[in-house]
């Protein structure tokens, strides 16, 4: 008798848990969480030199005035999480000061990111039509969803409006071998991540701090004050 009992009430709590363990494992797969964003640092980001074996080059993709006081090279990858994030503070701080900051966007691959050679392709072939700046922005904030389709239709909306041109752009791998060799430089400069900086003669790697960025601009800001009035 408890044994019949027993049955009649282990087999629907049993076959309850198998269904909610069911439930979960399937909202898991179909559902993921979503991956926590990259926190900022609060401290300054420490640099290393340039090695002087380094042979850095001049990038073709620039935001920015060429002639802000404050410039900086970036490397960094279209599916990169912690580049997206850095990407924003550039964004607010170039809002904060206009006109004082320029940034030398060059590429550096991550391998395993298989939508960031179509994404560096399309950057490259959106700055043949002047529209790499919004284009930089619009990447970045979907960095998680690089599709060949999204990235034509985010072309579209950086202002490409030379839409045939673009998609002959991507057909020939125009930009390949510059790709290429801005990940070549990366890597013998000893950069092994992104985003990665060059500000100056030194190195830096990651998110820099908030206050980092916002004393180097202040500071190169103070300098061309002072050098214009010495004129």
């Amino acid at each position: 008798m408890l044994r019949g009992l027993f049955d009649k009430v282990a087999t629907p709590l049993l076959t309850l848990c198998c269904v909610t363990v069911t439930t979960l494992a399937l909202k898991q797969y179909f559902f993921p969480p979503a991956p926590r964003a990259p926190e900022i640092p609060t401290q300054a980001v420490k640099g290393r030199l340039l090695p002087d074996s380094a042979q850095i080059g001049i990038g073709s993709l620039r935001i920015g005035a060429k002639d802000a006081p404050f410039q900086l090279t970036e490397f960094a990858d279209f599916e990169c999480p912690f580049c997206s994030v850095a990407a924003r503070q550039i964004h607010e701080l170039r809002a904060k000061h206009p006109g004082a900051i320029s940034v030398t966007f060059r590429h550096l691959l991550i391998p395993g990111h298989t939508h960031s050679p179509l994404a560096a392709l399309a950057a490259e072939c959106a700055g043949d039509q002047g529209a790499f700046e919004r284009y930089y922005e619009l990447l970045f904030q979907h960095y998680s969803k690089l599709t060949e389709r999204t990235v034509r239709a985010l072309a579209k909306e950086a202002g490409v409006a030379r839409m045939s041109d673009f998609d002959t752009c991507i057909a020939n791998n125009r930009y390949a071998s510059r790709i290429d060799a801005d990940t070549l430089a990366a890597r013998m400069a000893g950069l092994g991540g992104t985003p990665s900086w060059i500000v100056g003669d030194s190195i830096y790697g990651g998110i820099l701090a908030n206050s980092q960025l916002e004393a180097w601009v202040t500071s190169a800001m103070s300098r061309q004050l002072t050098t214009n009035s010495a004129r």
